[in-house]
């Protein structure tokens, strides 16, 4: 036996879904790698984050991820919303530094792929430009592992379906927001959540208040198409612009 690993970092005490995954037992073992890449398809990040700036992966221009809109790819992917930094943070914001909150990965590096715009919707056939473009960087050596997606609320897209098969593939783990609608989405499906696809895993939200634990109302859920439950309520991550704030939602549990 040993102690547990938990961070120095300044708002660790308000990281209640850290402790209820048990995160510093997993820190135990590792807090990351800057070998892997993570792909934030969303908004885009904000790079220059005190809490974010020392996990960003770099492209072959010096870019740290990609703009997409109407199928056409801009090296940027630059936050002009805030959901995509908050999410980026919960996944990969710099642990036991002192400064703010500590991610599942203290280390690690994190991509904007942004092809939501700054009202937070986008076009499904952008995310599937987003899922090429990972790919094609992957062929070309960089080590992009595992896409987040937190997002959802287009129809059933074979397009949508056949790249993120074709991630899955390439050894490209999508995990997928199950979906804010409080609905069972094996009888109403929500995608890309609920595709059939091995390569995913579709994640709801919890909560945690009193003591009480359980799935929070607005989250999707399904016996079939959801895999795992994770906090997604008063959950507080990276703010665009800088600082931190509470946001909830199954974008948060992914």
């Amino acid at each position: 036996v040993s102690i547990d690993a938990t961070p120095n970092d300044a708002l660790w005490s308000s990281l209640w879904g850290m402790t209820r995954i048990d995160a510093p037992l997993a820190w135990d073992v590792t807090t990351g790698s800057q070998d892997v890449i993570v792909a934030v398809i969303d908004t885009g990040i904000d790079f220059t984050h005190e809490d974010l700036s020392d996990n960003l992966w770099t492209g072959p221009n010096g870019e740290h991820g990609y703009t997409i809109f109407g199928g056409q790819i801009v090296g940027d992917g630059t936050d002009d919303h805030y959901h995509g930094t908050h999410v980026a943070g919960t996944i990969g914001a710099v642990g036991n530094n002192g400064v703010g909150v500590a991610g599942v990965n203290w280390k690690g590096k994190l991509a904007g792929f942004k092809f939501l715009g700054s009202g937070g919707s986008g076009n499904t056939l952008d995310a599937v430009v987003c899922l090429n473009k990972i790919i094609e960087l992957k062929l070309q050596g960089h080590n992009f592992r595992v896409t987040n997606n937190s997002w959802s609320g287009g129809g059933n897209s074979q397009a949508l379906r056949d790249a993120l098969q074709a991630a899955a593939d390439n050894g490209i783990v999508s995990v997928c927001a199950a979906g804010n609608s409080g609905n069972n989405i094996d009888v109403e499906p929500n995608y890309p959540a609920a595709y059939d696809i091995e390569g995913i895993i579709t994640v709801q939200a919890s909560y945690l208040i009193a003591g009480i634990e359980g799935v929070a109302g607005f989250s999707n859920y399904g016996l079939a198409g959801s895999d795992i439950a994770a906090p997604g309520y008063n959950i507080l991550s990276t703010r665009k612009g800088g600082g931190y704030h509470m946001l909830a939602g199954t974008s948060m549990a992914s």
